[in-house]
């Protein structure tokens, strides 16, 4: 995957085999917060990359892949550990995980995670200040049942960063066009229930309620868009945003026999509303910034004409699914499942009320895994993705989903040490542009598609020694163009990326590592006018072990200080990699 960015870095955005995730990212399997949300990662254990996106399990999602964040969870070990870390920008960050002891005649176990981190970035204007409290406890249900409660808060003061641009045939690195004036408080409230319990014979029930309120007060202050080879058009909004989002899953799980096969069967029933209130006055083009030289000092910010904006949007989403993974004997698994969906969203922008699509839509998915031998399988599978278009065609109808279908063909072998490779090829149908017919309706003329080879391994060179590495060669394509003028290939997608990892373990108290990445040329805009090259970034770490309940660790990113893209849409929509920053954290336990 390759890093993109949502929302000037205010959102999880990342690419995975052409196309964008888009916040698109799941939390023990349900949606995460939608608006506007970074989660912090102290609040997780781990991490699935679901590459071809299971839209039969989660919903709406890109084809490529959909990550899963797994949240941390009581384990009644006890294990209390503190962490602070300091880079070299001056920004600080304190961590605190706390495991409560369990014990057999105690049904409750908790845990409690605690972060803060403030200080600068090396984008002028742009502080990274951020506090996150998340708190879980486990009731152990009879019958090998478990109930447990999440609760957490998010405090993010992030402004939006605005990024940089393209002009003139070069890039405008180590540039910020943030006035000092730009602000942001952003807070997120997470309430979690999860039921996972026995109920009868070989059934299991998995149910899950999740409620999440955002609430955002932003001054944004920058640039809208390139004027000339020496001007930017400036921006400057003071927003209200408020989001309110509900989740519910209900499934029943199942593992019974058929003959000589062993099905996992699992059916259920989820259901995801967000509704948004988003307000706030906005100028544009009001002053002027000057590319190579911005300087906010002269612009009276209050004195600016304002024009009011308003947008409210209400999104419901229902699924049916059906999924069964099958153990057809010992060489031979197969997989298959179907999900019956609905989408409802309906915008208001003060003025208009109206319908932005109401569809329902079908997902399926196949697969099978053949062993060739025990630490060897080869596999094949079809999975599809779904997500709505919003607008009417020129009779008044609803326009359907965008849908993608990926076929994937792979070989795995190994364990510890491995080697996996997939060939892939992924469509995506029913992009939207205006009807040449009626300008004031939609109609589904695009398509995407994206091939590609994928390879990843592990291989432990010697008993100090360990290589990995991932790469990814793929070609993505418009097959069908929304716009004649567009190029063929997509902004921002390169045709190649990868790293490669080496490691160096002395005994357990002494651990070096090294990663080399590689992201290849890719096209700055959609009419495939201009490139931004492609990059080699070099990342190093250690970690020193004092004693038993210690640790320190170093870590350098970008060791070189090297400038580069690191993701761009447009020449006025660029985003430059972080400089070199070197961050030393101290973490003991107790």
């Amino acid at each position: 995957m390759t890093p993109s960015v949502s929302n000037a870095g205010l959102s999880t955005a990342l690419h995975a085999r052409g196309f964008d995730m888009a916040g698109q990212v799941q939390y023990n399997g349900h949606p995460d917060i939608q608006r506007l949300f970074v989660r912090d990662l102290a609040t997780v254990e781990g991490a699935e990359v679901l590459k071809g996106h299971l839209s039969v399990l989660y919903g709406q999602g890109a084809p490529g892949a959909t990550i899963n964040y797994l949240g941390k969870r009581p384990n009644g070990s006890g294990n209390k550990k503190l962490a602070f870390s300091i880079d070299s920008e001056g920004a600080r960050r304190v961590e605190a995980d706390l495991d409560g002891a369990g014990s057999p005649e105690s049904s409750l176990s908790w845990r409690l995670v605690a972060a803060a981190q403030a200080g600068d970035t090396w984008i002028n204007n742009v502080s990274l200040d951020r506090q996150t409290l998340f708190g879980t406890v486990n009731w152990h249900l009879s019958g090998d049942g478990v109930l447990r409660f999440e609760a957490e808060h998010q405090h993010n003061e992030r402004p939006f960063s605005f990024g940089t641009v393209y002009v003139n045939g070069r890039f405008k690195y180590d540039k910020s066009y943030v006035a000092p004036v730009a602000d942001s408080d952003r807070r997120y409230g997470r309430y979690g229930l999860y039921l996972e319990q026995p109920v009868g014979l070989d059934w299991r029930l998995d149910a899950l309620w999740s409620a999440s309120l955002v609430r955002r007060d932003e001054t944004l202050a920058g640039f809208w868009s390139i004027e000339d080879e020496q001007t930017l058009s400036g921006y400057y909004r003071e927003l209200a945003d408020v989001a309110d989002q509900t989740d519910a899953r209900l499934a029943l799980r199942r593992d019974m026999t058929s003959g000589d096969w062993l099905h996992h069967l699992q059916a259920g029933w989820q259901r995801t509303s967000l509704d948004i209130d988003f307000t706030g006055p906005q100028n544009i083009g009001g002053f002027d910034i000057d590319i190579d030289n911005p300087d906010f000092s002269g612009v009276d910010f209050a004195a600016l004409p304002m024009s009011p904006r308003i947008s409210r949007e209400r999104q419901r989403e229902n699924g049916l699914f059906l999924f069964d993974r099958i153990e057809a004997g010992p060489r031979l698994h197969l997989m298959a499942g179907l999900r019956r969906a609905g989408l409802n969203i309906a915008t208001d922008n003060g003025t208009v009320k109206k319908q932005a699509t109401d569809v329902e839509h079908t997902a399926t998915n196949w697969g099978g895994l053949f062993k060739v031998a025990e630490d060897r399988a080869v596999y094949l599978s079809r999975s599809e993705s779904f997500q709505p278009n919003r607008g009417l065609d020129r009779f008044g109808g609803f326009l359907s989903p965008r849908t993608g279908r990926q076929y994937e063909l792979g070989w795995h072998a190994g364990g510890a040490d491995y080697f996996h490779a997939a060939l892939f090829d992924i469509r995506q149908d029913n992009l939207t542009a205006p009807d040449p017919l009626d300008k004031t309706a939609l109609t589904a003329v695009g398509s995407i598609r994206s091939r590609g080879i994928e390879l990843d391994f592990r291989e432990k060179l010697t008993q100090a020694w360990t290589l990995s590495g991932q790469l990814v060669v793929q070609q993505v394509r418009y097959e069908k163009k929304t716009y004649p003028a567009y190029g063929d290939q997509l902004a921002g997608v390169p045709e190649h990326y990868g790293a490669l990892s080496l490691a160096w373990r002395s005994g357990r108290d002494f651990d070096v590592w090294a990663t080399l990445a590689r992201v290849g040329p890719r096209w700055g805009d959609a009419y495939n006018s201009f490139r931004a090259p492609g990059y080699t970034r070099l990342d190093m770490g250690a970690r020193y072990t004092l004693g038993k309940t210690a640790d320190l660790r170093l870590n350098v990113r970008n060791l070189g200080d090297k400038r580069y893209v690191e993701y761009l849409s447009d020449a006025d929509n660029v985003y430059q990699g972080e400089r070199r920053n070197i961050t030393l954290t101290v973490q003991h336990a107790f």
